[in-house]
């Protein structure tokens, strides 16, 4: 951690198009932290600027910057025409570069999210000598879901989602987690299936702490919860519905689709932001089902 306890250093990776996301993420951290504390957020981004961004509650200890982390020029990152990534989808794999010897802890956040809970808590957080802390996976359960992950074991390996990570950059830094990273991705471009998160999961093996799930309650506890069991005891599922992080980890997000179960937190948040205009409403949703029936007619 960083020497002063109540500074909360957090850190995302985003581009110009992502601006009203981040923008409600930001607000709803800041709505839901304990007073005392103060937020230092680092946007990892190569086209943005902090007066791209919208902050409205935002104070005045709170500081916002947007730098692009220095990549060595022979790094080989798989980016696929068919996939939805960019540049900036590897970033956290840098993260470490941007931040001096002074921060110690750092909690990296994806930026299709709205913070529930206070962030204090997971600065607050007992590692237990591990690298990170993470909350299982939702949709990927064990190793043997991801075939650049598959081994003699897999299925005994749990899997993380690295949309909320609590990071010790000490560790991080000595136990070279980004390096390990990139020379995983760099030995198995084809085989990844959920791109810098295999690599993490790689590196990280047996190096992360789990976290309670409702610091990263992702999509998959609507999609999944009607048709399988989710791997946790039913006090911890019913704990679920309470969540402290809710991360829209889908390609369903509540600015596409009217009927997504969470699009009421997310409209809260991304309208105390100033972007009320991102809001799916039930005329926007029918417009675009007309216009979708009217073009395959």
């Amino acid at each position: 951690m960083s020497g002063d306890p109540a500074r909360i250093d957090v850190v995302f990776a985003a581009n110009r198009s992502y601006v009203p996301y981040l923008s409600a993420a930001l607000t709803s951290l800041r709505h839901n932290l304990a007073p005392r504390a103060t937020v230092h957020a680092r946007v990892l981004t190569r086209d943005l600027d902090p007066a791209d961004l919208r902050w409205p509650n935002r104070r005045q200890d709170d500081t916002l910057d947007c730098v692009a982390p220095q990549i060595p020029p022979d790094t080989r990152l798989p980016i696929r025409n068919t996939d939805h990534v960019s540049l900036e989808t590897y970033y956290r794999l840098f993260l470490d570069r941007v931040f001096d010897a002074s921060v110690k802890r750092v909690i990296y956040l994806d930026s299709d999210l709205v913070v529930l809970g206070d962030l204090a808590r997971l600065q607050a957080l007992d590692l237990k000598g591990k690298t990170v802390a993470a909350a299982w996976d939702l949709h990927v359960r064990d190793w043997s879901q991801v075939r650049c992950l598959e081994s003699p074991h897999a299925s005994r390996q749990t899997y993380f989602n690295a949309g909320v990570l609590v990071i010790d950059l000490e560790a991080w830094r000595a136990r070279s987690v980004g390096s390990r990273a990139v020379r995983f991705l760099a030995e198995t471009p084809h085989e990844v299936l959920y791109w810098d998160q295999d690599a993490l999961n790689h590196a990280l093996r047996d190096d992360w702490q789990p976290l309670d799930p409702r610091w990263n309650r992702t999509s998959c506890y609507w999609e999944q919860s009607r048709t399988a069991s989710l791997p946790f005891p039913p006090d911890v599922i019913a704990q679920l519905a309470d969540p402290y992080i809710v991360h829209f980890a889908s390609q369903c997000k509540p600015w596409h689709a009217y009927r997504h179960p969470d699009r009421a937190i997310f409209d809260r948040y991304v309208t105390m932001a100033g972007f009320p205009e991102q809001r799916m409403t039930f005329t926007k949703a029918l417009r675009r089902k007309v216009g979708r029936y009217l073009t395959r007619t």
